[in-house]
């Protein structure tokens, strides 16, 4: 094969001499190229983590904040709060309302209930009964003459009787640091029942089952004051729990059932002799009342002092008291050592009784006085003229006698000779006799008033020898 002769110029032209540079090669990783084409990703990546950081950063933020405020709380009505930091009380009680404190576990607002709470004791010493029936009416318990120690509860009186009974309490919480420092809430009402219990035990000990039965259906104040103040010193002195008994209720009460009908007679009789003397009191009140008013106490101790001096023979001390009775009845004021009588405070029957004495008095008086006066007048018409003295009083006497309901005038011809045959009207003689019945009857009744009268102001009274 020959040459091959090209004609023209050479296809590749070399550059001048002076423009050539010397050759140079760089070597790349192929690992470096990697990086290279990861840069974007990376970039990305890191992005994304400082933005997630941020978020972190924020969460936290938001998390301590939210720490650091969930210590506020509400105390609500009816409740008192104690704050604690570090497990040591800050304050002595916080109001209802919202309060701050430091965060659980650094700190706390422990509420405590500040209403007033009730604890009923029904079957510690009742007879027993299923659950739910300690409302049952007393007739429905079990009659079984003996009692299971352990239970049916009972109670022993200082007379050694069996009873039973039922008990209500009311309690507060007043001093809430002291209770929620020392007293378990769960524990609370087991607290309180067992420091109540003591206290009945040891009361009804102490009571005749007569007395505890006698008693109201919301009990008798000493029998429960003593039992509060035994409960009250224990939950305070022996506990200092910070609770107060406000008021122990005598609920229900009864005898052994076998003996109910027995007590229950008893107690009607006892109803009824306390009536009895109920309205023998108010009858000796009205009495007194109604004889002597408002000064009736005074007079019965005046009256005592005088039977007292009458018997041991003290005639001048009986004076001294008799006046100053006499002073009381006429409304005069009195006083006689302790006994201080104001003025007018006599009224009723006495005043009435001394009102109709000098009213009597009085009319005795002025009739004795006009009696005088016609005797008088009448003596001075004697001297002067005898006879017509005598005729005017035996005109004046025909004159009354014809005037009488029973009195009948006849008239008969002058110069006739009378022939008489007497024979009364009926119906006159019966007028007359209604007129003397009632006449009688008038006169029966107003001497026995009068006698009533005299028997109340009148007393058995000893008669006293003054000595010369």
């Amino acid at each position: 094969m020959s040459d091959l002769d090209f004609d023209g110029p050479d296809p590749i032209e070399t550059p001048p001499a002076d423009s050539l540079r010397p050759a140079s090669m760089r070597l790349r990783d192929p690992e470096e190229r990697s990086e290279q084409l990861m840069d974007p990703a990376n970039q990305s990546l890191a992005e994304a983590l400082r933005i997630t950081y941020r978020i972190v950063q924020l969460a936290m933020v938001a998390l301590a904040f939210l720490f650091l405020f969930s210590g506020v709380q509400r105390v609500a009505e009816g409740e008192r709060g104690i704050p604690l930091l570090f497990g040591e009380p800050t304050a002595e009680q916080l109001d209802p309302g919202l309060h701050f404190s430091a965060p659980f576990p650094i700190g706390e607002i422990v509420k405590v209930d500040a209403t007033t709470s009730n604890l009923e004791i029904m079957f510690a010493y009742w007879p027993r009964v299923a659950a739910g029936r300690q409302e049952d009416p007393i007739s429905r318990l079990s009659s079984s003459p003996q009692l299971v120690p352990g239970v049916d509860g009972s109670l022993i009186t200082s007379d050694l009787s069996i009873a039973h009974a039922q008990w209500k309490v009311e309690y507060r919480r007043v001093r809430h640091r002291t209770f929620a420092e020392n007293i378990y809430p769960e524990a609370e009402k087991d607290i309180v029942r067992g420091a109540v219990q003591r206290g009945i035990v040891r009361v009804v000990a102490e009571t005749p089952i007569d007395v505890l039965l006698g008693l109201g259906d919301s009990g008798d104040g000493s029998i429960t004051d003593r039992i509060r103040a035994i409960a009250q010193g224990m939950l305070t002195d022996d506990l200092n729990s910070g609770i107060v008994i406000d008021k122990v209720t005598l609920y229900r009460k009864t005898a052994p059932v076998r003996l109910i009908d027995q007590f229950a007679r008893v107690q009607t009789e006892a109803n009824a002799a306390g009536t009895k003397r109920e309205e023998a009191e108010d009858a000796r009140e009205s009495t007194l009342n109604g004889v002597a008013g408002k000064a009736y106490p005074e007079l019965i101790r005046l009256i005592q002092y005088y039977e007292s001096a009458v018997e041991l023979g003290q005639p001048e001390r009986a004076e001294q008291i008799l006046s100053a009775i006499n002073n009381v009845f006429e409304g005069r004021a009195a006083e006689f050592e302790d006994v201080i009588v104001l003025e007018g405070q006599a009224s009723g029957e006495v005043t009435q009784i001394i009102s109709l004495a000098r009213s009597q008095a009085t009319e005795l008086r002025e009739s004795a006085e006009a009696d005088l006066r016609i005797y008088r007048a009448k003596l001075a018409q004697f001297r002067a003229n005898p006879r017509l003295m005598m005729q005017v009083d035996w005109v004046s006497a025909y004159r009354d006698l014809t005037s009488r309901q029973f009195v009948q005038t006849m008239l008969l011809p002058e110069g006739v000779r009378p022939q008489l045959v007497f024979n009364a009207d009926p119906d006159f003689m019966q007028e007359i006799y209604s007129w003397n019945k009632q006449q009688q009857m008038s006169k029966r009744v107003e001497e026995r008033t009068r006698e009533l009268q005299r028997q109340r102001f009148d007393t058995n009274r000893t008669p006293v020898e003054i000595g010369e």
